[in-house]
């Protein structure tokens, strides 16, 4: 069995969000204070934009276009995050 983790954000007056899904492994550096960086889709209102995920000692940073911070300095202690068992 695989274990993944589904991490979902919302930010502004939460109507704006994005969602990724990440190993075991990954989220267990990231818990450490690891350092780890994926691009996804974010969505505001319905519309779909890029977005990249950026974390680091233990915090998450969400820019998007034209240097937008969606998201500064978030604690992961305050991230929705549910994990996934994966039967291969």
């Amino acid at each position: 069995m695989r274990v993944i983790y589904l991490i979902t954000i919302y930010w502004g007056n939460d109507d704006a969000h994005s969602a990724i899904k990440i190993t075991g492994k990954i989220w267990g550096n990231i818990l450490t204070g690891g350092e780890y960086i994926k691009s996804t889709w974010g969505y505001y209102e319905g519309v779909r934009f890029s977005v990249t995920w950026v974390f680091n000692n233990g915090f998450l940073r969400i820019d998007g276009p034209d240097g937008m911070n969606a998201v500064l300095d978030r604690s992961i202690l305050s991230l929705d995050v549910a994990k996934i068992d994966v039967n291969l």
